[in-house]
């Protein structure tokens, strides 16, 4: 199946829902912002954001630009990655998609920030990421570059939070 896909015109543009998130990978993860009052921390994910596939003859070309993906008042997060089967090298993950729904939170009252649960279902290696947060936002960390594989190089990661 081929994704549709569109050159992106900015992080915030257009919002989350209407993003593809298949096969952007996953650099390095990290919890920042910790709120201990709250149980709740700032998640932030080094990743290469595909913002357009680009169709050659028998193959694609990917159009990545390196992003920070980020999620507010994170809480009950669950990580799960298995590169025990395979056989898979050890790489930076990549995403398959970004689900949000609302949750309902009995103990809120009107004047309460919304929380929605996000599952991130991980297609290499297998795995998920699940949790609650109240927002996210998304900044390029640099410029698009056209490459032929999905995954640039890096020599460190770009989570200087």
């Amino acid at each position: 199946m081929k994704p549709s896909r569109k050159v992106l015109p900015s992080p915030n543009d257009p919002p989350l829902a209407l993003r593809s998130w298949h096969d952007n990978a996953v650099h390095a993860f990290h919890l920042t912002e910790v709120n201990p009052e709250w149980g709740t921390s700032t998640l932030t994910l080094d990743i290469d954001h595909i913002i357009e596939w680009v169709e050659k003859p028998n193959t694609y070309e990917f159009r990545i630009v390196p992003a920070l993906l980020r999620f507010y008042g994170v809480f009950a997060l669950k990580f799960a990655l298995d590169y025990s089967i395979g056989p898979i090298a050890v790489k930076p993950f990549q995403i398959d998609r970004i689900d949000r729904s609302p949750v309902d939170n009995p103990y809120a009252d009107s004047s309460s920030i919304q929380s929605f649960r996000w599952t991130i279902p991980v297609n290499s290696p297998r795995g998920e990421l699940t949790f609650e947060a109240s927002d996210w936002s998304l900044t390029f960390t640099g410029p698009a570059v056209l490459s032929k594989s999905q995954v640039l190089t890096r020599p460190t990661s770009r989570v200087d939070v």
